[in-house]
């Protein structure tokens, strides 16, 4: 019997969404192990008795389950564009019927869900490079010092322990000087900490949002940067901090000097005057309780101008996107606003926001394509680097977080597993390389973007956010080779292996005990099979495949079949294998 309480579906949102012009994905909840298999009965909205287009069923799939529900769903194609569906649900004895009516044992003829038209423009699409990008997080004082000459004053010797206030001269023509080893690399994507004029080493307190810090080499230095990164094909994003401003802003420059004389008092949130700018006690509003950083009052007509000028100004320049610090802490419609002055000046710039939780509202087609996947880093860290969850736990986190979204979204969701705002990764696995490895190799093999922080790739240490912005590592006998030659491979892999890019996922196998987990990215006629063992000893497991199926293994080339049996899959200590193979076509 099927609990109605915990049935769920709406004609809308990540429940019903189209996946192109003629097609939606349509996906109902129901509590675990209840429904046992189901259809959707689909045809048009204007069928009636004199035009009865025919009713076509399709078979719901099993998506996933978290805690308490079990997803299922199906893809339904109409070429009229004006779908009308019912649920037919089996619960192991009886049919019932689900609709606008609820749960039913009767088949109701008037109250199917209605999507009342698959409109073109509400279709989410990607330009092709969101999903092929592999992207490089690159802080830019802490990467490579390429000119000695613009360094700010007190700069520390390449390599010491850094602090808050420490400056080690890296600037962007460090970076250019170091293009042949990202091209080595695999990376096609570049996604910069702030490079605005600020007085502070990252820089997340802008002091002018319209010069390139002239200790990282100005706006020259930035010209020729994007210059040589497009001769690569290497894409180029900058982090927006809109949020707030910095002291050193020179409208918070004139709220200090003449206070509300000024034109720009209603720029900021001022709770009082005098200003009190001692921490925690400012008589302003600021990003968490930084003083040094006084958040904008978007709703302002003259800030929204400033600001939308700013991005219209740097997309016109060539950038290829933008990350957007503290994204969830502006409104809605500046975002939206935003977004159509920027695709309006580049219809394939990327919109990434710093969006740590859930970031469904934003995430719709009117504000970002994407947002950063700290869901997943969650997922990764608590089974790779932690070992607080098993196989089914792990499962059930990566599933909650892919839910959310549709599917178009979840092939570009930017997935990390380091950033300038936590401790290394390594750190993470207590020091161990072959967790690191584990948890990378996973990262790449599944849906989304992958990030790659800044010296993670030589598997650099720090404990803290701090430690975290060590200087990168040059010198080869300081650098872990062989986590290097990982990440060189596992890009080579995305880009050789289509499933890895755009590919649809689909769970093959998990099991607690043994601690291994693995899954499929799947397209039409191919596909690869990615199994990851998260446990010291050797794992031996069988998954069910078609017999005579050739997979080869795509780190080693060797090729092995799968029996009467299915697939037989040796697994090292914390190892992983990926195999590609050749498929009849569609999902399996």
């Amino acid at each position: 019997m099927l609990t109605q309480e915990a049935i769920y579906h709406v004609p809308k949102d990540e429940y019903c969404y189209a996946l192109d012009s003629t097609t939606i994905r349509v996906t109902i909840r129901v509590r675990r192990t209840e429904l046992k298999s189901g259809k959707i009965l689909l045809t048009d909205r204007y069928a009636h008795e004199r035009f009865m287009p025919p009713t076509v069923s399709y078979d719901l799939r099993l998506a996933g389950n978290d805690k308490l529900f079990d997803y299922w769903f199906a893809d339904l194609t109409i070429e009229s564009r004006r779908p009308k569906y019912l649920f037919q649900l089996f619960d192991g004895s009886d049919d019932n019927w689900f609709s606008e009516e609820g749960l039913t044992d009767v088949r109701p003829e008037m109250s199917w869900f209605e999507f009342p038209y698959i409109a073109e423009a509400d279709v989410i699409r990607h330009p092709e490079w969101f999903q092929e990008a592999i992207f490089y997080q690159i802080g830019v004082d802490r990467f490579f010092n390429g000119d000695k000459e613009n360094d700010p004053p007190g700069v520390l010797p390449w390599g010491e322990a850094p602090t808050m206030t420490t400056f080690f001269g890296g600037d962007l023509d460090g970076i250019i000087e170091k293009l042949d080893y990202l091209t080595e690399l695999g990376i096609n994507a570049l996604y910069l900490n702030p490079i605005f004029l600020a007085p502070s080493t990252f820089k997340y307190d802008t002091a002018d949002y319209y010069q390139i810090d002239p200790q990282f080499g100005g706006n020259p230095a930035f010209d020729r940067l994007l210059g040589a990164c497009h001769e690569r094909g290497i894409r180029v994003v900058l982090d927006a901090v809109f949020n707030h401003a910095g002291l050193l802003f020179e409208p918070f420059r004139s709220v200090i000097e003449h206070g509300p004389r000024s034109a720009y008092y209603d720029w900021f949130y001022i709770r009082e005057w005098p200003l009190e700018m001692e921490e925690p006690k400012q008589s302003y509003d600021t990003f968490s309780f930084t003083a040094r950083m006084p958040k904008l009052r978007h709703e302002h007509p003259d800030v929204r101008r400033y600001l939308l000028s700013v991005a219209a100004y740097w997309t016109r320049k060539g950038i290829d996107g933008w990350r957007l610090d503290v994204a969830n802490e502006i409104d809605h419609a500046f975002w939206r606003e935003f977004r159509q002055v920027v695709r309006g000046i580049n219809s394939e710039a990327f919109i990434l926001g710093e969006v740590w939780l859930d970031g469904t509202t934003w995430l719709q087609g009117d504000q970002f394509d994407s947002i950063t996947n700290y869901r997943f880093r969650s997922a990764v860290l608590d089974f790779f680097a932690y070992g607080k969850i098993g196989v089914s736990q792990f499962d059930e986190k990566l599933f909650s977080a892919r839910i959310r979204y549709r599917a178009q979204t979840n092939l570009v969701m930017f997935n990390l597993i380091g950033s300038h705002d936590v401790p290394r990764i390594l750190d993470l696995c207590d020091d161990s390389a072959q967790r690191v490895k584990l948890a990378t190799a996973f990262m790449f093999a599944y849906p989304g973007i992958p990030m790659i922080y800044y010296g993670d790739e030589v598997a650099m240490k720090g404990g803290d956010f701090v430690q975290a912005r060590h200087c990168m590592v040059w010198e080869p006998e300081r650098q872990n080779r062989e986590m290097l030659e990982l990440y060189r491979s596992c890009t080579r892999w995305r880009r050789e292996y289509a499933p890895l890019v755009e590919g649809e996922y689909r769970k093959l196998f998990a099991d607690d005990a043994l601690a291994v987990y693995g899954f499929a990215r799947e397209l039409p006629g191919e596909a690869v099979w990615a199994f990851f063992h998260n446990a010291p000893g050797e794992a031996v497991i069988r998954v069910e495949a078609p017999e005579g199926l050739s997979f080869v293994n795509i780190a080693t080339g060797e090729t092995v079949q799968s029996g009467d049996g299915g697939l037989e899959v040796k697994l090292d200590a914390f190892g992983f294998t990926l195999f590609y193979t050749k498929t009849s076509g569609g999902n399996q």
